[in-house]
């Protein structure tokens, strides 16, 4: 499938994945806990319609009547219109059903997302079912999705559908803690296949597990973990060929005051079961409560960390292979560094990169083609409460267009007003970094090539500012130098990339001194960077700037 219609089914289908997540995370947080009386914080209220826990094996699961409520509520603020260029309708209303062993089972309308130049997608019911635990605040639960949707065009014609083979979705919404414990999902076998069979898009899993650990005094730890394996991506027209073995992403907290950041969500009406949450995004700005929690939100988190990697990538086209990339992994990970400071860690690495030129040739020679590689950087003393407030106060300002136009065009007014708020705080957040001196600290800088192996490391300090250099002192270890220079001879002086790379080997052992510590009968090169208070850059002694 290929041109205009193809790109309809495309944006079809994404609508449809976009609204569908959002509708199922809306339905995820029905149950949660509202105020016995608004605008009184912090009073008990359960959806049971007690004040107190309740007992395992007694009563129901949660007030079906109050979970029928909520999700009527969030459907109407779902289906409302708006300014938006995605338009949600429902087909009746939601159900709520009572069973004899105290669960509660709740299902979606039938909903249909619908573009502005009339491309469409109809998302069957989702089933959720809340079961009795251990506790008013601890309540199970599992859902159900669509097993297959189809994506239409603005006459009707369907023009891509999905299917999902197999399906698990459980956990535990902890409402003293506003999060899911206990996680999980497994989707299984989904694919995407055009009516008129040219190509599909397949995909073997799609699964996120984690929980909490309570370490006591009020503070959580949370590990979560998701992976999508076994990626396939067919375009028999274009002849075009994808696949990709796996992502894996990792999510992790420590030292959370969770139930102090429940507490002060509910009270701002930053929770999943208020109906309005949704205007946020759709139809409106935040309102000052929820600006006021989320200007809290360094005070409840003492580390995050976040990790992303893939596995295995290919392409081909043509029945030509264009690149493969055996790993790659991106961290990043913030920790209280003091009194309203922060300390950043960032790594970095990749392997197995194999790119083709035009020619069909490798772009790097595989003898300095990098098998693997590590960069590790932590980075301490930032200003993390002003930049959080520097960020709060632009979201806080920002125009209502940009929330309502989410997937859409932005005017070119409101476009201006954006950039400009952008702007100033880029002003502000150097300003900020400019009164802060930051220690940064390279822990590591390896890489591994089948001739060279490099590694480095060292510390500097930085005071941010257009013309300021860091202050500090790094070293560079090099191996294998020899072996990567008679390679490169020996391909010959009309090999253009051959002769880059003996040029930068020239360029380098110049600079370079033996290392004293290499291996014996290996010979090894080191090079000493200090970069001085004067701005000088130094390389074994030699100046470069």
């Amino acid at each position: 499938m290929s041109g205009p219609e193809q790109n309809s089914g495309s944006k079809s289908l994404l609508i449809g994945v976009a609204a569908a997540a959002i509708g199922i995370a809306g339905v995820f947080g029905v149950y949660s806990l509202w105020p016995s009386k608004k605008g009184e914080p912090g009073a008990p209220s359960t959806l049971s319609g007690s004040t107190e826990t309740a007992p395992v094996g007694s009563g129901p699961a949660v007030d079906a009547a109050l979970l029928k409520t909520r999700m009527t509520q969030i459907v109407e603020t779902m289906t409302k219109a708006s300014d938006t260029d995605v338009t949600v309708t429902a087909d009746g209303e939601p159900t709520v059903e009572s069973k004899d062993d105290g669960s509660v089972v709740a299902t979606t309308p039938k909903l249909t997302i619908k573009s502005k130049e009339g491309e469409s997608t109809e998302l069957g019911a989702v089933v959720i079912t809340f079961k009795r635990g251990s506790s008013a605040d601890h309540i199970p639960f599992s859902v159900v999705l669509p097993s297959n949707f189809a994506a239409k065009d603005a006459s009707g014609k369907t023009v891509a559908e999905a299917k999902l083979g197999g399906q698990t979705i459980e956990g535990v919404w902890r409402d003293d803690l506003q999060t899911v414990d206990q996680l999980n999902m497994k989707l299984t076998d989904f694919e995407v296949i055009p009516p008129e069979g040219k190509g599909s898009l397949k995909l073997g899993e799609m699964s996120m597990t984690g929980g909490l650990e309570d370490k006591g005094n009020g503070l959580y730890d949370g590990k979560y973990t998701g992976r999508m394996a076994n990626f396939v991506l067919n375009d028999t027209e274009q002849k075009f060929d994808m696949k990709m073995a796996e992502i894996a992403i990792r999510a992790n907290m420590g030292g959370a005051r969770l139930k102090e950041y429940a507490a002060a969500a509910k009270e701002a009406g930053y929770t999943l079961s208020n109906p309005d949450i949704f205007k946020v995004w759709t139809s409106g700005k935040f309102d000052d409560k929820m600006i006021a929690f989320l200007r809290r939100m360094p005070e409840f988190f003492s580390s995050l960390d976040y990790g992303y990697s893939v596995k295995d990538i290919s392409a081909s086209e043509n029945g030509k292979e264009l690149f493969q990339l055996a790993k790659a992994d991106v961290g990043f990970g913030l920790a209280a560094d003091g009194a309203d400071k922060a300390k950043a860690k960032m790594t970095f690495g990749f392997g197995g990169l194999k790119a083709l030129g035009e020619d069909g040739q490798p772009v790097v020679p595989p003898e300095a083609s990098i098998n693997d590689s590590l960069v590790d950087v932590d980075v301490n003393g930032l200003p993390a409460r002003e930049i959080w407030d520097i960020y709060m106060q632009m979201i806080a300002n920002m125009p209502a267009v940009s929330f309502n136009n989410p997937l859409g065009n932005v005017s070119p007014e409101d476009q201006a007003k954006m950039d400009k708020m952008s702007e100033e705080a880029g002003v502000k957040l150097l300003e900020s970094l400019q009164k802060s001196t930051l220690g940064i600290n390279l822990n590591k800088a390896d890489v591994m090539t089948p001739t060279v192996v490099m590694g480095g490391d060292g510390s500097a300090t930085y005071t941010p500012s257009p013309t300021s250099l860091p202050v500090g002192k790094f070293a560079f270890r090099f191996s294998g130098i020899e072996a990567l220079s008679d390679a490169m001879a020996k391909r010959g002086q009309n090999d253009p990339i051959a002769q880059q790379a003996l040029a930068a080997i020239m360029g380098l052992k110049a600079i370079a001194k033996p290392d004293p510590n290499a291996a014996a009968g290996k010979p090894g090169y080191i090079i000493e960077v200090e970069m001085t208070k004067d701005g000088k850059v130094l390389a074994n002694g030699q100046q470069l700037m």
